[in-house]
């Protein structure tokens, strides 16, 4: 099968995935990387307080598993029922999910408290993933035939 790499290079929605693709995974290795450190130098936790950041640690991941069901859940009643188009659910869960989770990012340093800082990293990570509902399929949406290659080429492109 001869795939046209060519017009992949030069389509904008293949380059909309690209971008969305880089930034999620941008925030989530931010978060998975610092988060923490920050819990360890930002709010001076120490040993003792193992278990209570074991499980605050592992809230915000625990939340982005149910925030990625819900996402999908989501956009296949919007789609099924014909509220919205493919594409406006898409755009709806991809730009909401991206602008609640960074707010929260950037609300994050506010808090000095773990319990606002698992808040926040847990709402940044949660809407970060009910986002994804809104890219992470659209390999399908633009081209079937070829979304293997185009979900090969946007994962090497994020590195």
């Amino acid at each position: 099968m001869h795939i046209p790499w060519r017009k992949i290079f030069l389509s904008l929605p293949v380059w909309a995935i690209v971008v969305n693709n880089f930034t999620f995974h941008y925030a989530l290795y931010v978060l998975m990387n610092w988060l923490p450190t920050y819990f360890e130098l930002g709010l001076n936790f120490t040993f003792h307080y193992a278990l209570y950041v074991l499980t605050s640690k592992m809230m915000p991941y625990l939340n982005m598993f149910v925030f990625s069901n819900i996402g999908g859940i989501i956009a296949d009643h919007l789609v099924t029922t014909r509220t919205l188009s493919v594409t406006n659910t898409r755009k709806l869960l991809n730009t909401g999910g991206f602008l609640v989770s960074a707010f929260s990012l950037m609300a994050l340093p506010l808090f000095r408290t773990s319990g606002g800082v698992v808040f926040c990293s847990s709402m940044a990570l949660g809407f970060l993933a009910l986002g994804r509902a809104g890219f992470a399929v659209n390999h399908m949406d633009i081209a079937p035939r070829y979304a293997g290659s185009l979900e090969y080429f946007s994962g090497y492109c994020r590195g």
